[in-house]
């Protein structure tokens, strides 16, 4: 590395050669992970440019999104010593314009940070009066402010012409200033009312507009699985019915052509009778084609929760459902999120990592569970379930004492995980 922090360029690099012979066995995807841990371990002592890669190993950095993944692993630890690059990386790899504008809008988009939906904590002053009088007086009476997330004021409110409890989500005004936003907020409501399930909230109508746009849902009074999760008290047995019957919630959403794309512990709800309910399809979109709110590119979720083409990204399906499912079920096995960090260090590892699962933590947790987490999570789309109903099942089948469908890791793959964690001893052996 130069002394202004910049990699420096070779024209050759020999001691690449050497990783040839170790990864010729694994799959593709194996190893472009090798291949870019490899360049994360020698950074800190003898950085080796991201060009090196790609003409050491053309065959493997043929595919583009791995190209660019080892281009972008460069610049987030570059970056993360403080360096503007972005104009650099576009000269040194004009061919990747594009996709690299794309991973910088995603950059730029953690940097700004993400906010999740916290109950009874306060970010900004609020008036009862001024949003009674945003959605008027005659149908809807508030009473009291339930919470306040990044996007919208939630309260629970009195139907006066039905005589029922409900729950109204007011836009915050700097929302509704945004079109665009405005827009996906009001398509929460459209996509929500199209979907009647008792896994999920249901929506019973909207109003506002776009200049502050509001709507109406059940009310559901049992708190959320982050308060769950928070206070540890509950079993492996609740623990996959629980995410069983989310599951079963999200599959109906996806038969119905909707992908929620945001499933955390924060957007499940539960009702009186401790029946888990899926909330918040604000970021849904439709699993036949992207809306133009939800173009690629543009970021959308939480972080933790993402899978990796999310993250990336990239455009989503059915499965990046499943991997946030994974997600919910390993925080509730384990008591941690798999990855944690800054936003854009949680990006990196989602993206490129494997989950390093603590030995006492593990031996507390039934195999079965083990092995339906890690089959949801699994890296590649094609590895996951099939469906969430598929995972659904597999839970089932864990609660009823039967074997499970989903399979452990075999050899081969822990071989190659092993490959990725530990670059410079695989290279010895």
């Amino acid at each position: 590395m130069s002394v202004d922090g910049k990699v420096e360029r070779q024209e050759s690099a020999p001691e690449l050669a050497a990783l040839k012979s170790r990864i010729q066995l694994l799959e593709q995807e194996q190893r472009v992970a090798c291949l870019i841990e490899d360049l994360r371990d020698r950074f800190a002592t003898s950085p080796m440019p991201a060009e090196s890669y790609l003409r050491e190993f053309p065959e493997v950095f043929a595919d583009r999104s791995a190209a660019v993944d080892l281009i972008y692993s460069e610049f987030m630890l570059r970056d993360s010593r403080g360096h503007e690059l972005k104009t650099e990386f576009l000269q040194r790899f004009s061919e990747y314009t594009t996709e690299l504008n794309r991973q910088f809008e995603v950059f730029d988009a953690l940097a700004s940070g993400f906010g999740e939906f916290e109950m009874q904590e306060s970010r900004e002053p609020h008036d009862l009066a001024f949003c009674q009088n945003q959605i008027g007086g005659d149908h809807f009476e508030l009473e009291s402010l339930l919470g306040e997330g990044s996007f919208a004021n939630v309260f629970c409110a009195r139907d006066k012409k039905l005589g029922r409890q409900v729950a109204i989500k007011i836009a915050r005004q700097s929302l509704s200033d945004h079109v665009t936003m405005a827009e996906r907020f009001l398509r929460e409501a459209e996509s929500a009312a199209k979907l009647v399930h008792p896994g999920i909230v249901s929506v019973y109508e909207m109003g506002g507009g776009k200049t502050r746009p509001w709507i109406v849902q059940e009310f559901v009074s049992g708190g959320t699985l982050r308060d769950k999760v928070d206070r540890q008290e509950y079993s492996h047995a609740e623990v996959a019915a629980w995410v069983g019957k989310i599951a079963d919630a999200i599959d109906y959403a996806h038969q119905s052509g909707i992908i929620h794309r945001d499933i955390k512990p924060a957007n499940i709800l539960f009702d009186g009778r401790g029946e888990p309910k899926v909330a918040d399809f604000g970021l849904a979109g439709l699993a036949e084609h992207e809306s133009q709110l939800t173009r690629m590119g543009d970021l959308v979720g939480t972080p933790a929760y993402m899978s990796p083409e999310q993250a990336r990204g990239d455009s989503v399906s059915a499965s990046s459902d499943i991997y946030s499912l994974g997600v919910v079920l390993y925080e509730l096995l384990y008591h941690q999120q798999p990855f944690q960090g800054t936003p854009g260090s949680v990006i990196e590892q989602v993206i490129h990592k494997d989950e390093s699962i603590p030995a006492e933590l593990k031996r507390a947790v039934p195999r079965d569970l083990q092995t339906i987490c890690a089959r949801a999570m699994a890296k590649q789309p094609s590895r996951r379930y099939g469906s969430a109903q598929e995972m659904a099942q597999d839970l089932r089948r864990f609660l009823a004492g039967e074997p499970v469908m989903a399979r452990p890791i075999g050899a081969l793959e822990k071989a190659a995980r092993w490959c990725t964690n530990q670059p410079v001893f695989a290279m010895t052996i």
